[in-house]
């Protein structure tokens, strides 16, 4: 389609989605998901990734301080790659992650912890209210 200028990707294509990408930002390389496909003036597509930048921007405006914070993010998968890199870049001092899929997790914080800013780790059972800054990007928050 050569008319189609760009594309917004939702679950379950975020992932997939950079497989048609000629380029990707920062942060979709670092994730290897984007939910934004721009077409390039050569025809081929740029991808970026918007979620955790935009969930950020949507805290910070509402008067919410990353420096030297504690995070817990519920959820591994695509938006939640976003959000958890986009908390490590604002400055959380430690970002836990819990999702049910222990693999998905374990990935997720890997890739995050290979970041080197801040203690980034799976969740102990410690309850949310032990957490600065709690954010629920699971797809059980969809609903």
């Amino acid at each position: 389609m050569q008319n189609c200028d760009g594309v917004i990707i939702t679950v379950p294509h975020k992932f997939t989605a950079t497989e048609y990408c000629k380029s990707l930002t920062k942060e979709g390389k670092f994730l290897g998901a984007v939910n934004m496909l721009r077409r390039n003036a050569d025809g081929r597509f740029h991808g970026g990734a918007s979620d955790g930048v935009g969930m950020v921007a949507a805290l910070r405006d509402a008067g919410c301080a990353f420096d030297g914070k504690r995070a817990l993010l519920i959820g591994a998968d695509g938006a939640e790659s976003a959000i958890g890199h986009a908390l490590v870049e604002a400055g959380v001092a430690s970002l836990a992650v819990r999702d049910f899929d222990a693999a998905r997790t374990g990935a997720l914080v890997s890739r995050i912890a290979a970041f080197r800013r801040g203690v980034v780790n799976i969740a102990d059972d410690a309850g949310a209210e032990t957490y600065d800054i709690v954010v629920n990007a699971s797809p059980a928050s969809m609903r």
